[in-house]
């Protein structure tokens, strides 16, 4: 039975999180004799004493080995989430035992800029839907969620608002892809419309600078978000260029209805009215919020069919096709 080591940073951030769900997903599976290591030194060159090397992000592995492709551990596996052409080494992808690429849009660019598919995997991946859950609102940490908001003047209740997930950075990189304008432009013209929204993440309230008693900006611990998503009826992603977004299967799994972006793997979890709607990161923002609006107060929503969508793309299936693959 093979040996698997896990590699991310050591950041407080999601590629850290992917990292710990992975360990845990292949723990569960209880296979006899597997063996999973786990490190947080990658930017420091650690190389763990495993049969297979698993990089969850390929920034992470052009790190880890220098830009050298010749420094490629042998037996690597990468997760691909997102291309970025200034960290584009398609000759480090090439020295992979697989590159496992999170959606066929980012499968198909890669090749358009020089990536040789002959050890490509596509998987979109992943959420855990035992932490990302429909919550009954007889929960009593949903109750003390919706107490604290009622307390501060907000009328947001159990699936009663447009949501937005994501952290804000004022990076350029980041703003170009986010399209962060945009978002504040559409949530401007909700709030106008006395439509509740959420936006949940690190970053937003220096950003938005808004007042309303429509708006609630949240900042929390992430085993915290499920419960904020219950509270999303749509959930809204206008990004440009994306690796997931890990929000859209956790919203879904959540039971809240996706608007999103044709970006990263939108288009391999849901095709457009199926489990979701698709848009253009082009579209005005009064188009946006005109489509949101229609969707939140006329779509009937399947909540339990949403869940049931997301759930197929979850950290522990992802473990079982990688488990596939070394053994």
């Amino acid at each position: 039975m093979p040996s698997i080591g896990i590699y991310h940073g050591d950041e407080d951030w999601v590629l850290k999180g992917i990292g710990q769900d992975l360990a845990r997903s292949f723990k569960a599976l209880s296979v006899p004799g597997l063996e999973i290591q786990t490190t947080d030194q990658v930017f420091n060159k650690i190389r763990l004493k495993t049969d297979f090397h698993l990089f969850v992000q390929q920034g992470q592995l052009n790190e880890n080995c220098s830009n050298n492709p010749e420094k490629v551990p042998e037996g690597s596996i990468c997760l691909f989430t997102h291309l970025d052409i200034r960290n584009f080494k398609p000759r480090i992808l090439h020295k992979c035992k697989y590159v496992i690429f999170n959606s066929s849009i980012q499968l198909s660019q890669a090749i358009a800029n020089g990536y040789n598919p002959v050890n490509a995997v596509l998987k979109p991946h992943a959420v855990d839907p035992d932490l990302h859950r429909i919550i009954s609102e007889d929960d009593p940490k949903m109750q003390f969620v919706l107490s604290d908001l009622h307390k501060k003047g907000y009328p947001h209740s159990m699936h009663s608002s447009v949501g937005f997930c994501g952290r804000y950075w004022d990076k350029s990189t980041y703003t170009r892809r986010k399209n962060y304008d945009l978002i504040k432009l559409v949530i401007c013209d909700l709030l106008d419309k006395r439509i509740p929204v959420l936006v949940m993440g690190p970053g937003w309230k220096d950003f938005l600078e808004l007042s309303s008693e429509y708006l609630v900006v949240v900042e929390t611990k992430y085993k915290n978000y499920p419960y904020y998503y219950n509270l999303m009826r749509v959930f809204s992603s206008l990004s440009i260029h994306e690796g997931g977004p890990l929000p859209l299967l956790e919203s879904m799994c959540c039971g809240v209805y996706p608007v999103v972006t044709n970006t990263g793997f939108a288009s391999d979890i849901i095709s457009d009215k199926q489990h979701g709607t698709i848009v253009s990161p082009f579209d005005k923002p009064a188009h946006q919020a005109g489509l949101l609006s229609d969707v939140y107060f006329t779509h009937r929503i399947d909540a339990e069919a949403l869940r049931g969508r997301a759930s197929k793309f979850s950290f522990s299936s992802l473990s079982k096709v990688i488990l596939r693959l070394v053994l």
